[in-house]
Order: structure tokens, then C-alpha cells, then sequence
């Protein structure tokens, strides 16, 4: 079972435009070059890692270019698409730029993968060293779109790009999911973190 890891990013953008969480893109890259991407490629247990979006080649992971014309979350989608038709596993993760999926929780679940699709529950320690809980859809019955795994079959039954381009795509992204007749499971034995400095995902 071969794992592939998509980020999908914008963190290379130097136009002076801030992330969705009103931060410099330059702390998104930072966390992104120096211990995200080090860390999967790393990972024996992860396969392929892919970047897509505004970054750069380098050693260890493919990346993908792709100009935004969005220039907001709506980029998502499509980056998400393009990550999903060059990649090879079996296991897909998708996460954005500014999270970092627990590697040590995520190798306790992995081997048993018990639904087609994952969605980790969400941290950061922004405020508090010892963790706080985030929103990550659990409560409300939708996939945490800053982080999940699927099995391949569905995203091929169920591609990125034809969902539409509306804020709660990660709302619509479940519905789509689950009317296809896919399970999804919410668990808490996954972590990932939400580590954007100045950020406040907590609001």
C-alpha cells in the first residue's frame, strides 16, 4: 500500500499579499522549507511527497507549478486535482501548506486505513504548548479540509475540480463523498497541526 502526500501552497508568493490568515506568505515558506518537507521526505512510510502551487524545485519531492488565478482558497481545488492526476499511491493525503500531519499517529492508523477516508483531528500550540483542539469538521460531520487521507478510488470518483468554487468546499467536498457511497470515518488518533505563526485559527 503506497502512500502519496500532496501540499498544495502558496507560500512562495512575494507580491506583498498576506495568507487567509492575515500573515506574511515568507512564515508559511519558512515552516514549509525548514521542517514540513524535511520531515515526509524523511518518513519511510510516505512514498511520493508532491508540492503544487507557488514554490520551487528541490530534492526529495516533485513539484508541480501552478499560477493562481484566484489568488484565494479557491486555488485549492485545482491544485488538489493536478496533485491527485500526477500522483501514484494508493493512500492520498492532502493537506495545505501551513499544517504538519503527526507522522508517529499517522504510522498507528495507517496500516489498518479502517474507512476510505480519514479526516485527522486538528491542534495547534499557538497559545498553548501542551495542544488545544481546533475546528476540523468532526462536530459538524464534514471532512477537516485542512488535512485528510482517502483511498485512491475516491478521489477518482469524486475529483477535486468538479466540486464549486464556494467557501465551504469542504462541505460540499463530504456531501460529494458520501452520495457516492464512500465511508468516512473521524479520528481522533490523528493529529495535525495548524503551526502558521501570528496566526489565530482558534477564531
Amino acid at each position: 500500500m503506497s502512500i502519496s502526500l500532496i501540499v498544495n501552497t502558496c507560500a512562495a508568493r512575494d507580491d506583498g499579499t498576506l495568507s487567509n490568515a492575515k500573515q506574511p506568505h515568507a512564515q508559511r515558506a519558512y515552516a514549509l522549507q525548514n521542517f514540513i518537507l524535511p520531515a515526509y521526505i524523511e518518513e519511510a512510510g510516505i512514498d511520493e511527497v508532491i508540492v503544487v502551487g507557488e514554490w520551487y524545485e528541490g530534492e526529495g519531492y516533485t513539484y508541480v507549478p501552478f499560477m493562481p488565478y484566484h489568488e484565494t482558497w479557491a486555488d485549492t481545488l485545482d491544485q488538489r486535482q493536478i496533485g491527485f492526476e500526477m500522483s501514484k499511491g494508493d493512500i492520498l493525503i492532502f493537506q495545505h501548506d501551513d499544517h504538519f500531519l503527526d507522522l508517529a499517529s499517522l504510522n498507528d492508523v495507517m496500516p489498518m486505513m479502517p474507512a476510505d477516508v480519514l479526516s485527522p483531528a486538528r491542534y495547534t500550540r499557538l497559545r498553548n504548548v501542551a495542544g488545544e483542539r481546533l475546528n476540523d469538521g468532526s462536530r459538524d460531520g464534514y471532512i477537516n479540509g485542512h488535512c485528510a487521507i482517502y483511498r485512491r478510488e475516491v478521489i477518482e470518483a469524486c475529483p477535486w475540480n468538479e466540486l464549486p468554487e464556494k467557501f465551504i468546499w469542504d462541505v460540499l467536498h463530504t456531501e460529494q463523498i458520501r452520495k457516492a457511497g464512500f465511508k468516512i470515518s473521524w479520528t481522533d488518533t490523528i493529529k495535525v497541526w495548524d503551526v502558521e505563526m501570528g496566526a489565530k485559527p482558534w477564531e
